[in-house]
């Protein structure tokens, strides 16, 4: 009996103790295991779950679309976006207040920065506090990052990469925003274009050991504020801000420039923020050491231009109505910007690789450099042209006052203006660009455009159609030449008939087959067609203000002559300042519309000249794409996932757009 008790002891002891967790069922399956120990268990086994392990943050209900858009692109179009970035756009969708960081980024030191970052979040009516110590003393080149709460136990090391220094400050408990502090240096180039990462991604490097080495870590951001401490920094931040590779105006004005200048008293009107940090550091010395000299405090601090540096840091973030907030949306359309030049930029690669032997890669080279000068010489010949026209003799004959004898000489001039002025050398360098492309075997046309006509004829008129159409004249003309390029071909019509059965006529309907206009008469066309319009109306606007002229003037003259006649018995002089006055109406309105109409004429053809000359380069570089196209598709794998990528990307933005009205 002892055997079997012991034996029933030792099995009893090796099942507690030769366990895995896993098989945590057998405890519950013994008679020996007490509830309280039933219980544990079942704990153990619940908090091990795979749902513990794979919790999600909850979406807000509006959100969900796009947080799924960006987490698709995430996924499929990774290698075109900063991951980073996309990590902070997907965190601002997952709340309905979400943080906004800011960058206080200085040139080379964080010196001028720490110092801006303590007098915005400093209280006034308060003693020093012990933050701002740390931050003014805050050793190396480290970044810190400074978020609202209380300070915590410095006793107690913290376990985050990047140090970070809670304030109770509420102007980041208000603006519900986290201040990142770090330095760029203004020798970033080398040579090369700077990426926008490096101020709205800036590299913070952090501490890993005590002998100095460190890791470098992105920390992404919504906006950067990039601080210069004189004028000499200035002008190296400028330098800095103009090598940078901004992929969308949005990145451009995200990143905003700030000059500490001491003694300074201009108010900043551009997009450089002038400061003077030492007069604003000296009012808040005198407001705390006595509260009698706040006026002096209010004096110094506005002239050191603080105030601008505040209405910074709350615009676009003081929005907190808006779902989401505008700085997540600019975010995100940043993103996808940068995204689209990405894929667009690789997709031009693939094609290019894809180049076989219908077309050869050196004569391609050089039709495309030939392409591409054509481009730059008609955008400055543009500048240049419509420049010495509008300040040509012949174009100040149209001032506003010569039209009372020049309204019949606008069409006149205005033609030769644009005749002589508007693209003639870039229409004869389309001839020797259209040459080359016949030489390679490229057609250089235009795409194919319809024109569809329509005729009114009577019953008897369109039986007779419907008879000639059936049995076409013999003697009608056959022209055609040899050689492709001299082909002489007619449209192929083919008609159709509608009858109103409530009219006697009927419509006919010409569907010609589409023709091509060929690269060369695109300009001539174009000037044309554009200047036939704009003659006419700056003709009737110049026809229309000069009898309005008259008109008032008139009007003003007749209401004189009846002051002065009538019973009232006024002066001459109170009768003829209604004259002068209706005079001076008149002629103000035709000054003002006839400037309106001019400067209308004036970036309209820059406009136009503009659209042309996209026009022409993109159909040549698309009709080498075409010749190229001909011989080796490019990767179908490739292919596939940049086509994945983009339609992720386009369903984002629809996404976001739809949020955006819902706002």
């Amino acid at each position: 009996m002892n055997l079997q008790t012991s034996k029933r002891e030792l099995d009893w002891l090796l099942r507690r103790i030769f366990l895995c967790p896993s098989c945590s069922t057998l405890r519950l399956s013994d008679p020996r295991s007490t509830p309280r120990k039933r219980v544990r268990t079942d704990r153990y086994v619940s908090t091990s779950s795979s749902t513990a392990i794979n919790a999600t943050r909850p979406v807000p209900e509006r959100n969900r679309p796009l947080h799924q858009a960006l987490a698709e692109v995430k996924s499929k179009a990774s290698a075109h976006v900063n991951l980073s970035r996309l990590q902070l756009a997907l965190q601002g969708l997952e709340t309905e207040r979400p943080v906004t960081r800011v960058a206080i980024i200085g040139l080379n030191v964080q010196d001028t920065s720490r110092r801006i970052v303590r007098l915005l979040l400093a209280d006034a009516l308060e003693d020093e506090q012990t933050w701002e110590k740390q931050i003014i003393q805050h050793q190396g080149s480290h970044g810190i990052l400074l978020r609202y709460g209380q300070p915590h136990n410095t006793n107690i090391p913290q376990r985050t990469t990047l140090p970070i220094l809670h304030i109770p400050s509420p102007l980041l408990e208000r603006l519900n925003v986290e201040l990142l502090i770090t330095s760029i240096n203004s020798e970033h180039t080398n040579g090369s274009g700077v990426p926008a990462e490096a101020f709205l991604a800036p590299a913070v490097g952090v501490p890993t050991a005590f002998d100095g080495r460190q890791v470098t870590v992105n920390q992404p951001v919504h906006r950067s504020l990039l601080v210069a401490n004189d004028f000499e920094e200035l002008v190296s931040a400028i330098e800095l801000l103009s090598a940078t590779q901004f992929r969308s105006q949005a990145d451009r004005e995200a990143v905003t420039l700030v000059a500490d200048l001491p003694n300074n008293n201009t108010q900043s009107r551009t997009r450089v923020l002038l400061s003077d940090v030492a007069r604003a550091e000296r009012g808040l010395k005198a407001i705390r050491t006595s509260t009698s000299q706040a006026t002096i405090y209010e004096h110094e601090w506005i002239d050191s231009g603080m105030p601008i540096l505040t209405k910074w840091l709350e615009n676009d973030i003081a929005e907190l109505d808006r779902v989401p907030p505008l700085v997540v949306t600019k975010l995100i359309g940043s993103l996808m910007t940068a995204a689209t030049v990405s894929l667009e930029q690789r997709s031009l690669t693939a094609q290019q690789k894809s180049f076989g032997s219908a077309l050869d890669s050196a004569a391609r080279s050089r039709i495309e450099n030939a392409i591409n000068d054509f481009s730059r010489a008609a955008h400055q010949e543009l500048q240049s042209g419509l420049a010495s026209a509008w300040s040509s003799r012949n174009w100040r004959k149209l001032s506003w006052y010569k039209l009372f004898w020049r309204v019949d000489d606008v069409g006149l001039i205005v033609s030769d203006l644009v005749t002589n002025s508007w693209l003639p050398k870039t229409e004869r360098a389309t001839y020797e660009i259209s040459g080359r492309l016949t030489q390679m075997g490229i057609n250089p046309t235009m795409a194919q455009v319809e024109v569809p006509q329509t005729e009114h004829k009577t019953a008897f008129e369109a039986e007779t159609a419907r008879a000639t159409i059936i049995d076409p004249a013999p003697s009608l003309p056959t022209v055609a030449t040899t050689g492709p390029a001299n082909e002489i071909v007619f449209p192929e019509t083919r008609p159709t008939l509608k009858s109103d059965p409530m009219d006697d006529t009927t419509t006919i309907e010409m569907r010609p087959t589409p023709i091509s206009i060929p690269i060369t008469s695109t300009i001539s066309s174009s000037r044309t067609g554009y200047m036939r319009e704009q003659i006419t109306s700056l003709t009737s606007t110049a026809q229309q203000l000069v009898l309005r002229t008259f008109s008032i003037s008139g009007f003003s003259a007749g209401l004189s002559a009846l002051t002065y006649v009538s019973q009232i018995a006024p002066t001459i002089y109170e009768a003829g300042s209604i004259f002068a006055l209706g005079t001076v109406f008149a002629v103000y309105r035709m000054q003002t519309g006839w400037q309106t109409a001019t400067k209308g004429l004036e970036t309209g053809l820059l406009q136009e000249g503009r659209d042309v000359i996209r026009r022409v380069t993109q159909r040549m570089r698309e009709l080498v794409e075409m010749k190229a196209d001909e011989a080796v598709a490019g990767d179908p794998v490739e292919q596939q996932m940049l086509e994945e990528a983009t339609q992720a990307v386009n369903k984002t933005k629809a996404a976001l757009e739809q949020l955006q009205q819902k706002a």
